[in-house]
């Protein structure tokens, strides 16, 4: 099923290539085209999914947009790092992005994460802008990030003292015990397993379904999550999201360390938008350093959490509008 992804992007004009830095898996187009007008996009996927997630975004995107689009580590054909955290993913994207642009020009950038992959957008923004070296020393600019479907990782813990949430989530809990959820998974199917998360999240459009499932996208996801390294990279990185990252975001909140950029905040109004006593951009406020820095769309009609495959046409017209408007 790996072949279903590599062909697709081929067909889709984004050569792949393995980064030297973390060995990731991407596929990307345009990166000498990258400037202040043209900024970087750079495409990050959640869970339990693979870079195959942007496939119906990105042919409706101007042909001329640089992209960027990984595997995360360790998921996909992405090796995976030793280290977790979403800040440890997150620069090894950036790392990658900085080693496969040419030139020693400030990288213009926006990040568009879903899921996972909204965490590690989050992470980068704010550790960027406290100065972590490991970034400052890259050369890069947030120009800002799209944030979809999802909510800052400390509030989702804190959600569960709702049973409805708890129940929706339990996730978090049983895959940040990663031998056990592992060798589980393994006994269970980790193929199986994907599937079966991704139909209980999504919506309950029967086109919007059509959309999320089509180019065997369901086969292709579940086809690495059958592989135990996958199993075990992406436990680690639950793991992760119930400690250090957890530590990381509460020092941010203590230190007064936000959002300082254009935050695009995109969900589908049924899914996130529907939880329990939660608004989504009253649960980002806190996080974001000035309000007219959010911009925030919900996507009806059944949309459920995997906006991306759902509903590509809304979310990349948001998308299109909210760059624009962001570039000046």
């Amino acid at each position: 099923m790996a072949a279903i992804q590599d062909a697709k992007f081929k067909e889709l004009g984004l050569p792949k290539s393995i980064s030297e830095v973390g060995k990731l898996n991407v596929y990307h187009r345009h990166l000498d085209k990258t400037s202040s007008t043209s900024p970087l996009l750079i495409l990050i996927h959640g869970y339990p999914q693979s870079a195959y997630e942007w496939r119906l975004v990105i042919p409706l995107l101007p042909a001329d947009v640089p992209i960027f689009c990984p595997d995360l580590p360790g998921y996909g054909l992405s090796a995976a790092l030793s280290e977790h955290t979403k800040l440890d993913h997150g620069i090894a994207i950036l790392k990658a992005v900085r080693s496969s642009v040419p030139g020693t020009d400030v990288i213009p950038l926006v990040l568009v994460g879903h899921n996972r992959g909204t965490r590690i957008a989050h992470r980068l923004q704010v550790s960027s802008s406290a100065g972590e070296p490991q970034i400052k020393d890259l050369n890069l600019k947030f120009i800002g990030i799209a944030l979809l479907d999802i909510l800052p990782t400390t509030l989702m813990w804190s959600l569960g003292a709702d049973a409805k949430t708890q129940v929706g989530s339990f996730h978090w809990a049983f895959l940040a015990n990663v031998e056990l959820a592992t060798e589980m998974l393994k006994a269970y199917g980790g193929g199986k397993w994907a599937q079966q998360m991704i139909m209980r999240w999504a919506g309950s459009n029967e086109r919007r379904l059509g959309k999320l499932k089509s180019g065997d996208a369901l086969e292709v996801y579940g086809s690495f999550f059958d592989n135990e390294s996958v199993l075990h990279a992406s436990c680690k990185d639950y793991e992760a999201g119930a400690g250090l990252d957890v530590k990381a975001q509460v020092d941010d909140q203590e230190s007064g360390r936000q959002i300082d950029v254009p935050v695009l905040l995109l969900y589908g109004k049924e899914y996130l938008g529907a939880k329990p006593n939660v608004t989504v951009s009253n649960a980002w406020a806190d996080w974001v350093k000035d309000q007219s820095l959010i911009t925030e769309v919900g996507l009806g009609n059944g949309a459920g959490h995997f906006v991306a495959e759902e509903a590509a046409e809304e979310t990349t017209d948001a998308l299109l509008k909210w760059i624009e408007e962001i570039r000046g």
